[in-house]
């Protein structure tokens, strides 16, 4: 009985399955109002096709944070994105760590690991 107890915990906390990234992205204690609004309505737009959204630079949260909170990711990859600082542009590859179909991407080397880009995975 209390095997199925913790089972039923598990998947009502939404950790047996993997925590879904679009809700970390709403979190208001780890992304700012004005990033959490931008995601949303991407989503709402583009969430079928997938999309890249950055995040503002004086508020790029830790993956720690994200980690502490939600727990490990259920996937990484490495992916090549396009990323704003100051007044430029840079290409830089980033590791996404993926919570179900979205990825908050760190630079691998960032001993930070601040969260530069957050990324919707195409709905298959």
């Amino acid at each position: 009985m209390a095997r199925y107890g913790l089972t039923v915990l598990l998947l009502a906390s939404g950790l047996a399955s993997g925590q879904d990234g679009a809700e970390i992205a709403e979190d208001p204690g780890v992304f700012s109002e004005r990033f959490r609004a931008e995601f949303r309505n991407m989503n709402e737009t583009f969430a079928e096709f997938g999309f890249e959204l950055e995040v503002i630079e004086s508020e790029r949260p830790s993956l720690a944070v994200i980690t502490e909170t939600y727990g490990e990711p259920d996937d990484d990859e490495e992916v090549a994105v396009i990323v704003g600082f100051g007044d430029r542009e840079v290409k830089e590859t980033l590791t996404f760590y993926y919570f179900r179909d979205v990825g908050f991407g760190v630079r691998p080397a960032d001993p930070e690991q601040l969260v530069l880009v957050v990324k919707r995975r195409a709905r298959r």
